[in-house]
């Protein structure tokens, strides 16, 4: 499924360790009129944001294997950064939750559920209206 847009000004990183679901997640974002930059690790991404201001969302995998995982790589870019975040994941475990507790973010997406939520997310995050990292802390406070 793919919709129609041009939003082509909008830079979106994908942070994702698993090279075909990152291939595949990538095509889809620019097939709907979105520029997109992929990196692997959260120690990759934490530096794309901060060299990068024209990122203007982060996608970010929570399990990223050796190194920083994506919640740690979160609280990094919204440490130096304005940039909200989106996290996907298939990983539903409870630890993980409490993690994120801790961490203001857009979207938790499950990556079954790819599609018009992800499309949603990145609509809702590159507009005129979007919340910034500190509004949502503020909210939770």
């Amino acid at each position: 499924m793919v919709f129609s847009n041009n939003h082509s000004d909008n830079i979106v990183l994908l942070v994702e360790d698993e090279v075909l679901i990152a291939l595949s997640t990538s095509d889809w974002i620019r097939a709907n009129g979105y520029r997109v930059v992929t990196v692997h690790t959260g120690e990759s991404a934490v530096q794309a944001v901060i060299t990068c201001p024209e990122i203007k969302l982060v996608l970010m995998d929570i399990e990223l294997g050796s190194g920083m995982d994506g919640i740690d790589a979160a609280s990094k870019i919204i440490e130096y950064t304005d940039t909200p975040v989106a996290f996907l994941s298939t990983c539903v475990k409870e630890d993980v939750h409490e993690k994120l507790d801790h961490v203001p973010y857009v979207a938790y997406i499950q990556k079954l559920e790819y599609g018009r939520k992800l499309l949603d997310t990145i609509e809702e995050n590159l507009g005129s209206g979007r919340t910034s990292p500190k509004q949502l802390k503020k909210k939770s406070q």
